[in-house]
């Protein structure tokens, strides 16, 4: 199950940046709770990693439909 991370901050047309991860949630979870405040490696739908920072996730939730 994907994951939506949502961010503070906007993308160009004004909507929440977000991404969709591989893990579930209770994974995104896991890795923010190991990680602190430092930041921890997600794998992005599609492949690849992408490092999260903390301090800038607004929340995450379980992603549901083709939207990240």
């Amino acid at each position: 199950m994907a994951t939506r991370v949502v961010f503070n901050a906007q993308d160009t047309s004004g909507e929440p940046l977000a991404i969709r991860v591989v893990q579930g949630p209770n994974e995104v979870f896991t890795a923010w709770t190991r990680a602190g405040d430092r930041p921890f490696a997600l794998e992005r739908e599609g492949g690849g990693g992408v490092y999260i920072n903390p301090a800038t996730v607004a929340y995450w939730e379980e992603a549901g439909g083709d939207q990240a």
